[in-house]
């Protein structure tokens, strides 16, 4: 079927185990630079992290006695709770809205200000700024891509 539809397999490193569970098809890989397995909570990793908590839990209840206050208690599984997210836990996936390799800051810098037009146009009617920004964010769009089409 891929074949039929001129489509190509990203992934080819094995995601789960032996196999390689992650099907990601494109019909201009030479747009894909690399792609790479990236740590996260998954299936693999949910056993060590249910016997971590386990054990955390364990922890904390035979190092405080029945007669602890309460929020030393709570404090105390709080910190854990913390630390086995930092441990585990990926804190920040970054991505862009603007995938395509050529949108520099300068591009994002004028859709931001086209999209500001825009709403201000839409409440006064007074389109030209907005024209004249959507014009330039255009030439640069096609000025970007031209360089970089002709850079690759």
């Amino acid at each position: 079927m891929k074949a039929d539809l001129s489509l190509e397999q990203i992934v080819h490193v094995n995601t789960r185990e032996k196999n390689c569970l992650d099907l990601v098809f494109t019909n201009r890989p030479s747009l894909t630079n690399r792609t790479e397995d990236v740590f996260g909570v998954s299936i693999s990793n949910l056993t060590e992290i249910k016997a971590e908590a386990t054990r955390l839990t364990s922890s904390v209840l035979h190092t405080l006695s029945t007669d602890s206050p309460v929020e030393e208690i709570l404090q105390s599984l709080k910190t854990g709770l913390k630390s086995l997210v930092n441990k585990h836990v990926q804190s920040k996936m970054t991505s862009t809205r603007h995938n395509q390799p050529w949108v520099n800051t300068n591009i994002k810098r004028l859709a931001k200000q086209k999209q500001r037009a825009y709403k201000q146009a839409k409440q006064t009617q007074k389109w030209e700024r907005y024209r004249c920004l959507k014009s330039e964010l255009q030439r640069s769009c096609r000025q970007a891509h031209n360089q970089y089409v002709n850079n690759v």
